[in-house]
Protein backbone atom coordinates (compact mmCIF):
# COMPACT_ATOMS: atom_id res chain seq x y z
CA UNK A 1 0.00 0.00 0.00
CA UNK A 2 1.45 3.28 -1.40
CA UNK A 3 2.16 6.18 2.12
CA UNK A 4 0.36 8.90 -0.02
CA UNK A 5 -2.76 7.01 -0.28
CA UNK A 6 -2.95 5.62 3.84
CA UNK A 7 -2.11 9.11 5.35
CA UNK A 8 -4.89 10.79 2.71
CA UNK A 9 -7.12 7.79 3.92
CA UNK A 10 -6.28 8.30 7.45
CA UNK A 11 -6.84 11.90 7.37
CA UNK A 12 -10.11 11.69 6.27
CA UNK A 13 -11.58 9.38 8.07
CA UNK A 14 -9.79 11.96 11.39
CA UNK A 15 -11.69 15.37 9.81
CA UNK A 16 -14.32 13.34 8.58
CA UNK A 17 -17.18 14.65 11.90
CA UNK A 18 -20.49 12.66 11.39
CA UNK A 19 -21.79 13.32 15.16
CA UNK A 20 -25.40 12.57 16.42
CA UNK A 21 -26.74 13.59 19.45
CA UNK A 22 -29.59 15.41 20.64
CA UNK A 23 -28.84 18.72 23.22
CA UNK A 24 -31.70 20.09 26.06
CA UNK A 25 -31.70 23.90 26.13
CA UNK A 26 -30.50 24.97 28.98
CA UNK A 27 -27.11 26.72 30.44
CA UNK A 28 -26.99 23.69 32.63
CA UNK A 29 -25.57 20.70 29.68
CA UNK A 30 -24.17 17.27 31.46
CA UNK A 31 -22.14 14.81 29.16
CA UNK A 32 -24.54 11.70 30.80
CA UNK A 33 -27.44 13.61 29.34
CA UNK A 34 -25.90 14.08 25.57
CA UNK A 35 -24.95 10.57 25.55
CA UNK A 36 -28.74 9.30 26.70
CA UNK A 37 -29.97 11.29 24.34
CA UNK A 38 -27.63 9.84 21.24
CA UNK A 39 -28.74 6.25 22.31
CA UNK A 40 -32.44 7.73 21.73
CA UNK A 41 -31.67 9.72 18.99
CA UNK A 42 -32.92 9.01 15.54
CA UNK A 43 -30.26 8.16 12.95
CA UNK A 44 -32.35 6.90 9.67
CA UNK A 45 -31.83 9.89 7.67
CA UNK A 46 -30.22 10.04 4.41
CA UNK A 47 -28.61 13.49 3.07
CA UNK A 48 -26.02 14.98 0.99
CA UNK A 49 -23.34 18.18 2.52
CA UNK A 50 -20.40 19.79 1.73
CA UNK A 51 -17.87 20.85 4.03
CA UNK A 52 -14.49 22.77 4.35
CA UNK A 53 -11.58 21.65 6.74
CA UNK A 54 -8.59 24.49 7.71
CA UNK A 55 -5.73 23.04 9.44
CA UNK A 56 -3.53 25.87 11.03
CA UNK A 57 -0.21 25.44 13.61
CA UNK A 58 0.79 28.79 15.53
CA UNK A 59 -1.79 30.75 13.63
CA UNK A 60 -0.27 30.18 9.76
CA UNK A 61 -2.62 28.06 7.97
CA UNK A 62 -0.79 24.84 6.80
CA UNK A 63 -3.84 23.19 5.12
CA UNK A 64 -7.02 23.45 3.54
CA UNK A 65 -9.96 20.53 2.21
CA UNK A 66 -13.08 20.84 0.97
CA UNK A 67 -15.95 17.63 0.85
CA UNK A 68 -18.54 16.38 -0.29
CA UNK A 69 -20.36 13.46 1.26
CA UNK A 70 -23.26 11.61 0.96
CA UNK A 71 -24.74 9.72 3.79
CA UNK A 72 -27.71 7.01 3.52
CA UNK A 73 -29.74 5.78 6.45
CA UNK A 74 -28.30 2.26 6.16
CA UNK A 75 -24.53 3.30 6.63
CA UNK A 76 -23.44 3.68 3.06
CA UNK A 77 -21.40 6.57 2.56
CA UNK A 78 -19.21 8.37 0.28
CA UNK A 79 -17.03 11.39 0.59
CA UNK A 80 -15.01 13.10 -1.82
CA UNK A 81 -12.20 15.47 -0.84
CA UNK A 82 -9.87 17.76 -2.55
CA UNK A 83 -6.93 19.19 -0.72
CA UNK A 84 -5.21 22.78 -2.33
CA UNK A 85 -3.36 21.37 -4.61
CA UNK A 86 -6.16 20.01 -6.74
CA UNK A 87 -5.48 16.35 -5.58
CA UNK A 88 -8.65 14.54 -5.07
CA UNK A 89 -9.69 11.09 -2.45
CA UNK A 90 -12.92 9.44 -2.92
CA UNK A 91 -13.65 7.01 -0.21
CA UNK A 92 -16.66 4.85 -1.00
CA UNK A 93 -18.58 2.31 1.90
CA UNK A 94 -21.80 0.33 -0.23
CA UNK A 95 -21.88 -1.49 3.71
CA UNK A 96 -19.91 -4.67 2.28
CA UNK A 97 -17.20 -3.28 0.79
CA UNK A 98 -15.13 -0.33 1.27
CA UNK A 99 -13.19 1.59 -1.80
CA UNK A 100 -10.12 4.57 -1.69
CA UNK A 101 -9.42 6.07 -4.56
CA UNK A 102 -6.58 8.09 -5.10
CA UNK A 103 -7.23 10.03 -8.41
CA UNK A 104 -3.53 11.52 -8.52
CA UNK A 105 -1.81 7.98 -8.18
CA UNK A 106 -4.78 6.77 -9.59
CA UNK A 107 -4.57 3.71 -7.20
CA UNK A 108 -8.06 1.83 -5.71
CA UNK A 109 -7.53 0.53 -2.64
CA UNK A 110 -10.28 -2.36 -1.57
CA UNK A 111 -11.46 -4.08 1.07
CA UNK A 112 -14.10 -5.89 3.14
CA UNK A 113 -16.09 -3.87 5.29
CA UNK A 114 -16.16 -6.55 7.46
CA UNK A 115 -13.12 -6.53 8.42
CA UNK A 116 -12.39 -2.43 8.13
CA UNK A 117 -15.85 -1.67 10.06
CA UNK A 118 -13.79 -0.40 12.96
CA UNK A 119 -12.40 2.55 10.55
CA UNK A 120 -16.09 3.72 9.65
CA UNK A 121 -17.99 5.10 12.65
CA UNK A 122 -21.97 6.08 11.85
CA UNK A 123 -22.60 9.13 13.32
CA UNK A 124 -24.10 8.07 16.87
CA UNK A 125 -20.59 6.43 17.40
CA UNK A 126 -18.41 9.45 16.41
CA UNK A 127 -20.84 11.62 19.05
CA UNK A 128 -20.34 9.12 21.88
CA UNK A 129 -16.91 8.04 21.04
CA UNK A 130 -16.27 12.37 21.26
CA UNK A 131 -18.10 12.40 24.71
CA UNK A 132 -16.05 9.48 26.05
CA UNK A 133 -12.79 11.19 25.13
CA UNK A 134 -13.46 14.65 26.64
CA UNK A 135 -15.91 14.20 29.66
CA UNK A 136 -12.82 13.65 31.94
CA UNK A 137 -10.70 16.10 30.74
CA UNK A 138 -12.70 18.80 29.48
CA UNK A 139 -16.13 21.09 31.28
CA UNK A 140 -18.23 21.45 29.10
CA UNK A 141 -21.46 23.88 28.71
CA UNK A 142 -24.09 24.87 26.20
CA UNK A 143 -23.13 28.40 25.29
CA UNK A 144 -26.48 28.64 23.15
CA UNK A 145 -28.98 28.01 19.84
CA UNK A 146 -27.21 29.39 16.88
CA UNK A 147 -28.47 29.78 13.33
CA UNK A 148 -25.93 28.23 10.70
CA UNK A 149 -27.12 27.70 6.77
CA UNK A 150 -30.48 28.61 7.49
CA UNK A 151 -30.78 25.84 10.16
CA UNK A 152 -30.84 26.11 14.41
CA UNK A 153 -28.22 24.52 16.09
CA UNK A 154 -26.75 24.11 19.68
CA UNK A 155 -23.46 25.30 20.76
CA UNK A 156 -21.83 23.42 23.35
CA UNK A 157 -18.05 24.50 24.23
CA UNK A 158 -15.36 21.99 25.72
CA UNK A 159 -12.93 23.82 28.08
CA UNK A 160 -9.72 21.76 29.30
CA UNK A 161 -9.12 21.61 33.39
CA UNK A 162 -5.66 21.06 32.86
CA UNK A 163 -4.54 24.55 31.20
CA UNK A 164 -1.03 23.04 30.41
CA UNK A 165 -3.34 20.18 28.30
CA UNK A 166 -2.29 20.02 24.69
CA UNK A 167 -6.02 18.89 23.72
CA UNK A 168 -7.13 21.97 24.48
CA UNK A 169 -10.96 23.96 23.68
CA UNK A 170 -12.91 22.51 21.60
CA UNK A 171 -16.33 24.11 19.99
CA UNK A 172 -18.91 22.11 18.32
CA UNK A 173 -22.26 23.51 16.84
CA UNK A 174 -24.95 20.60 16.51
CA UNK A 175 -28.49 21.05 14.33
CA UNK A 176 -30.75 20.98 16.20
CA UNK A 177 -33.41 18.71 14.11
CA UNK A 178 -30.72 16.16 13.19
CA UNK A 179 -28.31 16.66 15.65
CA UNK A 180 -25.38 16.05 13.15
CA UNK A 181 -22.41 18.09 13.54
CA UNK A 182 -22.16 21.44 11.18
CA UNK A 183 -19.36 23.09 12.83
CA UNK A 184 -16.62 22.33 14.59
CA UNK A 185 -13.20 24.29 16.37
CA UNK A 186 -10.46 22.05 18.00
CA UNK A 187 -7.17 23.06 18.76
CA UNK A 188 -4.12 20.43 20.62
CA UNK A 189 -1.10 22.17 20.95
CA UNK A 190 -0.11 24.77 18.70
CA UNK A 191 -2.53 22.88 15.61
CA UNK A 192 -6.25 24.22 15.07
CA UNK A 193 -8.60 22.98 12.98
CA UNK A 194 -11.74 24.38 11.88
CA UNK A 195 -14.66 22.43 9.75
CA UNK A 196 -17.54 24.61 8.45
CA UNK A 197 -20.28 22.71 6.49
CA UNK A 198 -21.15 25.21 3.49
CA UNK A 199 -24.31 23.01 2.47
CA UNK A 200 -26.52 20.63 4.01
CA UNK A 201 -29.46 18.94 2.95
CA UNK A 202 -31.85 16.15 3.70
CA UNK A 203 -31.87 14.00 0.72
CA UNK A 204 -34.01 10.44 0.87
CA UNK A 205 -33.47 9.95 -3.28
CA UNK A 206 -29.67 9.57 -3.22
CA UNK A 207 -28.49 6.83 -6.22
CA UNK A 208 -27.01 3.62 -4.67
CA UNK A 209 -24.48 3.83 -7.41
CA UNK A 210 -22.29 6.71 -5.31
CA UNK A 211 -21.46 3.91 -2.67
CA UNK A 212 -19.70 1.97 -5.46
CA UNK A 213 -16.65 3.06 -7.38
CA UNK A 214 -16.26 1.52 -10.01
CA UNK A 215 -13.08 -0.04 -11.74
CA UNK A 216 -11.58 0.85 -15.20
CA UNK A 217 -8.54 -1.10 -16.42
CA UNK A 218 -6.04 1.97 -15.63
CA UNK A 219 -6.18 1.76 -11.97
CA UNK A 220 -4.06 -0.17 -9.81
CA UNK A 221 -6.10 -2.14 -7.59
CA UNK A 222 -4.91 -2.96 -3.90
CA UNK A 223 -6.76 -5.66 -1.92
CA UNK A 224 -6.79 -4.59 1.48
CA UNK A 225 -7.72 -8.31 2.52
CA UNK A 226 -4.52 -9.63 1.58
CA UNK A 227 -2.50 -6.87 2.37
CA UNK A 228 -3.90 -7.52 6.33
CA UNK A 229 -3.31 -11.38 5.44
CA UNK A 230 -0.05 -11.06 4.95
CA UNK A 231 0.82 -8.33 7.51
CA UNK A 232 -0.69 -9.34 10.61
CA UNK A 233 1.25 -11.86 12.75
CA UNK A 234 0.92 -12.95 16.38
CA UNK A 235 3.15 -11.50 19.20
CA UNK A 236 4.62 -15.25 19.29
CA UNK A 237 5.55 -15.24 15.78
CA UNK A 238 6.60 -11.30 15.71
CA UNK A 239 9.39 -12.86 19.00
CA UNK A 240 10.27 -16.27 16.63
CA UNK A 241 11.23 -13.21 13.39
CA UNK A 242 13.53 -11.00 16.27
CA UNK A 243 16.80 -12.38 16.50
CA UNK A 244 17.73 -9.58 18.47
CA UNK A 245 16.76 -8.00 21.93
CA UNK A 246 14.31 -5.61 21.38
CA UNK A 247 11.28 -3.71 23.81
CA UNK A 248 7.88 -4.09 23.83
CA UNK A 249 5.19 -2.93 26.13
CA UNK A 250 3.85 -6.28 27.69
CA UNK A 251 0.31 -7.02 28.50
CA UNK A 252 -1.52 -6.45 31.59
CA UNK A 253 -5.29 -6.33 33.39
CA UNK A 254 -6.51 -3.36 31.58
CA UNK A 255 -3.45 -3.40 28.25
CA UNK A 256 -3.90 -5.68 25.96
CA UNK A 257 -2.09 -6.13 22.36
CA UNK A 258 -4.99 -5.46 19.55
CA UNK A 259 -3.19 -6.00 16.59
CA UNK A 260 0.78 -6.64 15.08
CA UNK A 261 1.52 -5.81 12.13
CA UNK A 262 5.33 -6.51 9.79
CA UNK A 263 6.79 -5.79 7.12
CA UNK A 264 9.99 -7.25 5.24
CA UNK A 265 11.95 -4.43 6.14
CA UNK A 266 12.70 -5.12 9.97
CA UNK A 267 9.62 -3.19 10.94
CA UNK A 268 6.29 -3.63 13.47
CA UNK A 269 3.87 -1.85 14.52
CA UNK A 270 2.03 -3.21 17.56
CA UNK A 271 -1.77 -1.47 18.29
CA UNK A 272 -3.13 -1.62 22.06
CA UNK A 273 -6.17 -0.80 23.92
CA UNK A 274 -6.96 0.02 27.16
CA UNK A 275 -10.19 -1.34 28.46
CA UNK A 276 -11.11 -2.08 24.82
CA UNK A 277 -10.20 1.07 23.93
CA UNK A 278 -7.91 2.68 21.47
CA UNK A 279 -4.63 3.64 23.96
CA UNK A 280 -1.35 3.50 22.09
CA UNK A 281 0.61 2.38 18.96
CA UNK A 282 4.02 1.05 19.24
CA UNK A 283 6.39 0.77 16.44
CA UNK A 284 10.01 -1.19 16.39
CA UNK A 285 12.07 -0.40 13.36
CA UNK A 286 15.43 -1.41 12.33
CA UNK A 287 17.88 1.10 11.05
CA UNK A 288 15.73 3.84 10.21
CA UNK A 289 16.61 7.81 10.31
CA UNK A 290 15.12 8.80 13.36
CA UNK A 291 14.29 12.67 13.25
CA UNK A 292 11.55 12.31 10.36
CA UNK A 293 8.55 14.60 11.90
CA UNK A 294 10.05 17.70 13.76
CA UNK A 295 13.23 19.09 13.23
CA UNK A 296 13.16 20.72 16.59
CA UNK A 297 11.76 17.83 19.01
CA UNK A 298 11.52 18.25 22.88
CA UNK A 299 14.26 15.90 24.84
CA UNK A 300 13.11 13.60 27.74
CA UNK A 301 15.29 11.55 29.82
CA UNK A 302 13.96 7.94 30.88
CA UNK A 303 16.49 5.54 32.38
CA UNK A 304 19.42 7.48 30.72
CA UNK A 305 17.62 7.44 27.34
CA UNK A 306 17.27 10.45 25.43
CA UNK A 307 13.59 10.12 24.44
CA UNK A 308 12.38 12.73 21.29
CA UNK A 309 8.83 13.96 22.10
CA UNK A 310 6.66 16.10 19.25
CA UNK A 311 3.27 16.61 18.44
CA UNK A 312 2.01 16.48 14.60
CA UNK A 313 -1.75 17.23 14.08
CA UNK A 314 -3.13 15.75 16.77
CA UNK A 315 -0.67 13.20 17.43
CA UNK A 316 1.70 12.83 20.32
CA UNK A 317 4.74 10.65 19.19
CA UNK A 318 7.68 9.57 21.79
CA UNK A 319 10.84 8.66 19.41
CA UNK A 320 14.62 7.04 20.74
CA UNK A 321 16.98 4.70 19.14
CA UNK A 322 19.20 2.08 20.75
CA UNK A 323 21.63 0.22 19.01
CA UNK A 324 20.00 -0.67 15.87
CA UNK A 325 16.65 0.02 16.43
CA UNK A 326 13.94 2.97 16.36
CA UNK A 327 10.99 3.01 18.63
CA UNK A 328 8.21 4.65 18.51
CA UNK A 329 5.09 5.20 20.83
CA UNK A 330 2.27 6.99 19.32
CA UNK A 331 -0.86 8.16 21.75
CA UNK A 332 -4.28 7.30 20.23
CA UNK A 333 -5.99 8.53 23.05
CA UNK A 334 -6.08 11.92 23.89
CA UNK A 335 -6.51 11.98 27.67
CA UNK A 336 -3.28 10.62 28.54
CA UNK A 337 -0.48 12.59 29.90
CA UNK A 338 3.25 13.18 29.06
CA UNK A 339 3.57 11.53 32.47
CA UNK A 340 1.80 8.20 31.55
CA UNK A 341 3.26 8.15 28.59
CA UNK A 342 6.64 8.31 30.47
CA UNK A 343 5.42 5.85 33.19
CA UNK A 344 4.68 3.13 30.30
CA UNK A 345 8.41 3.36 29.22
CA UNK A 346 9.49 1.89 32.68
CA UNK A 347 7.34 -0.99 32.15
CA UNK A 348 8.52 -1.73 29.14
CA UNK A 349 10.71 -5.31 28.61
CA UNK A 350 12.37 -6.87 26.26
CA UNK A 351 11.50 -9.79 23.42
CA UNK A 352 14.44 -12.10 24.35
CA UNK A 353 17.03 -11.20 27.27
CA UNK A 354 19.79 -9.13 26.73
Amino acid sequence: MKNRSIHIFISICTIGILLTGCFSKGTDFRPDQVIENALNSDESISYYAEHETVISENGEEQMTTTAKEWFYKDGSMRIETVDEDGAEMIIANNTETIQIYDTESNELLEGSFGDLEEINYSPKEEMLMLIEGIQETHTIEYVGEEDLLGRKTHHIKATPRDKTSLNGEQEFWFDAQYGLGLKNKSSFGDTESEINYTHFEVRDDLDQDLFTIEQTDDMELIDLDEIDKTNQISLEEMMDQLKDPVWYLPEDDTVQIELIESQEDGYYKMDYVRDGLPFISFFIQKEREIFNYDEHPEELQVNDQTVYYNSSLNQDIYIWAEEEYVYEIWVNDSSITQQEVLELMEKLEYVHEK
